[in-house]
């Protein structure tokens, strides 16, 4: 059986929404794992590992160095890993870089440069990464000009969520009281081009595969 992408959520509502699909389209099948809900990761052999994000600090999860030294053994085995913000600050941490909290906390929809060009990004962070030790940055923006996604060699790392759909947008304001996006913010253009730079990420991460 050919092995699969793992995709690591943390949390409830912390689902893989549009990245899923993406993988799936390219045939290539799919496996959750639920940390929450006591999930031990253990996946050293996945295809693809995937991590989502946390609604906190990574430091604080009750399984942060366990989860911290499979994405190791991952980087060492030259596997592709992609990590979705808190994702992506593990990714970050794994490779001995810096990870801070933000003077100006980023929610909702956020214009950034990207190597496709002007895109539109969903974020929902307090914290941030900076460009790891060896990783090229890919996508910046935001009221700081900071870095939103990077890449290296068989990782990469965004800040923002590329794997929003409508569903998990109306899902997340409507529960959580620190931020308001109203459905003329979700509007279609905004959404269509964030999954399009999902796509082109995702393209990435699938040609990081050894042959």
């Amino acid at each position: 059986m050919t092995p699969p992408a793992v995709f690591v959520e943390h949390q409830v509502g912390g689902g893989s929404g549009y990245l899923k699909l993406l993988f799936q389209d390219k045939g290539i099948p799919t496996k959750t794992v639920q940390a929450h809900k006591g999930d031990i990761l253990k996946e050293t052999s996945a295809r693809f590992l995937i991590l989502m994000g946390y609604d906190g600090s990574v430091r604080e999860m009750p399984w942060y160095e366990d989860e911290l030294a499979v994405i190791k053994a991952h980087l060492r085995n030259r596997k592709p890993v992609m990590g979705v913000c808190a994702g992506g600050e593990l990714i970050v941490l794994a490779l001995g870089g810096k990870v801070k909290h933000l003077r100006h906390r980023e929610y909702g929809w956020m214009a950034v440069r990207a190597p496709t060009g002007p895109a539109w990004v969903f974020e929902w962070h307090e914290d941030y990464f900076e460009t790891p030790p060896g990783a090229s940055l890919l996508v910046r923006g935001g009221p700081e000009d900071l870095c939103q996604a990077y890449a290296g060699p068989c990782y990469l790392g965004t800040q923002f969520h590329p794997e929003m759909t409508a569903e998990i947008i109306d899902s997340w304001t409507e529960r959580d009281p620190k931020v308001s996006v109203t459905r003329n913010e979700k509007n279609l253009a905004k959404l269509l081009s964030s999954q399009r730079l999902a796509r082109a990420l995702v393209d990435q991460v699938v040609a990081m595969e050894a042959p």
